[in-house]
């Protein structure tokens, strides 16, 4: 496997972990640092993906969810995270597009937090 594809998807899978540690804040003590760090991750793995795949000049609608609840867009984000996974492989550009969804519903939680 490439390098730069292996990285993306290390860090695919922290960016899980972080998400998950999001999930078991029930005060949010440290929810807004635990979503900072899961933003930079799907952050740096789809600039690794961009490059990878030579994505640089893709930009995908991105569907903009508001969420009503940080849980409900947890879950969503993290079904989604794990969606693109599974797509990294054989279809880069649609796991692209997903990323890039849950990066813009994890930054509108961020600022609801």
């Amino acid at each position: 496997m490439n390098r730069l594809l292996e990285e993306a998807q290390k860090n695919i899978t922290e960016a899980l972990m972080w998400l998950g540690e999001c999930k078991g804040d029930p005060d949010g003590s440290s929810l807004r640092f635990n979503l900072w760090r899961a933003i930079e991750s799907l952050d740096y793995a789809t600039l690794l993906m961009s490059l990878r795949f030579q994505l640089t000049e893709f930009y995908p609608e991105v569907d903009v969810k508001q969420p009503a609840d940080r849980f409900q867009a947890l879950r969503f984000v993290e079904e989604t995270v794990r969606e693109a996974l599974k797509h990294l492989k054989t279809d880069p550009r649609a796991a692209y597009k997903l990323l890039k969804n849950c990066l813009s519903t994890l930054r509108a939680l961020r600022e609801m937090v």
